[in-house]
């Protein structure tokens, strides 16, 4: 009878055994993280988002770190929208600032040629957002207008984000509506770049140079 009733002690302390194993096996908190979900949750923590564009604007890929005028994205830059146009070559925009283009001037409203610069530039950018670019250690005019390279956008990309890589400078030159600035606030590159526009321009029946507020270059003439 001794023998029979340690028996069935010990069959009764198997099954507990047992049976705190399985709920252990069933219970997943009370089982110890596996390396690998430990070192996914390390990455995870230290992971950073890739740097995005600005809302409405396509990625820009270029490396320029000199605003040279050319017809391409340039990295940085202020998105801002246009609220009307002064004249050729100074915008306001919607937070009340006016926006003075570097490098470029444009005829006063008041002259022969005013009308068809101020109508140039307010049907490139009038109405639509722009961006800006500074040059460094320039900010504002002695009137208090803000220097600015502007950018506008003519093209998208396929995701149909906007392309600022228009420059609304150069755009007044080569039109005929504006002349570079001679020793301006503008980095030489942009000048040189403006100053090849003026050359364009000048042989073009358009603009200040064209009738009735100019005569173009002839080719050939000697010039």
């Amino acid at each position: 009878m001794r023998t029979g009733g340690k028996l069935l002690i010990g069959f009764v302390g198997i099954v507990v055994i047992l049976g705190a194993c399985s709920r252990a096996d069933e219970d997943p908190a009370a089982q110890p993280p596996a390396s690998g979900s430990v070192a996914a949750a390390g990455t995870a923590s230290v992971a950073q988002p890739a740097a995005l564009p600005a809302p409405g604007e396509a990625r820009c890929h270029s490396g320029d770190t000199v605003y040279d005028g050319d017809d391409t994205c340039h990295p940085g830059g202020e998105l801002v929208t246009v609220r009307r146009i002064v004249d050729g070559d100074t915008l306001e925009i919607m937070d009340g600032r006016r926006v003075r283009l570097l490098g470029a001037d444009a005829p006063e409203v008041g002259t022969c040629a005013g009308p068809g610069a101020t109508e140039h530039t307010r049907s490139l950018v009038e109405g639509h957002v722009v961006k800006l670019h500074t040059e460094p250690g320039v900010d504002v005019d002695q009137h208090g207008r803000f220097l600015r390279y502007v950018q506008y956008a003519a093209v998208a990309d396929r995701d149909d984000q906007p392309i600022y890589a228009n420059d609304l400078g150069k755009s007044l030159v080569l039109g005929g509506w504006a002349t570079p600035v001679g020793r301006s606030d503008a980095n030489a590159t942009y000048e040189k770049s403006l100053d090849g526009a003026e050359r364009i321009a000048e042989y073009r029946p358009e603009g200040m140079y064209g009738p009735p507020c100019g005569e173009p270059l002839v080719y050939g003439d000697g010039t």
